[in-house]
């Protein structure tokens, strides 16, 4: 898998070429569940997928996290 970042007309494009598909840098939201049931492996599973998701983000993009539970 090849990511490259590709400016056209000043613009930045993230491009993951084993889809052929490009994404333009927006504004992402993460909302995060932590209530009691969320407690131990799946919390942990959570916290995981959402460092991959963030790290997986075009470069330039933003975005919030938001949690409920207790």
């Amino acid at each position: 898998m090849t990511d490259e970042i590709v400016d056209e007309n000043s613009d930045i494009w993230y491009q993951n070429s084993s889809l052929g598909t490009q994404f333009e840098p927006a504004e992402y939201t993460f909302v995060i569940d932590w209530s009691g049931s969320m407690s131990g492996n799946p919390i942990e599973v959570a916290k995981e997928a959402l460092k991959l998701f963030i790290r997986s983000l075009p470069q330039g993009s933003m975005f919030n996290v938001y949690s409920f539970g207790s």
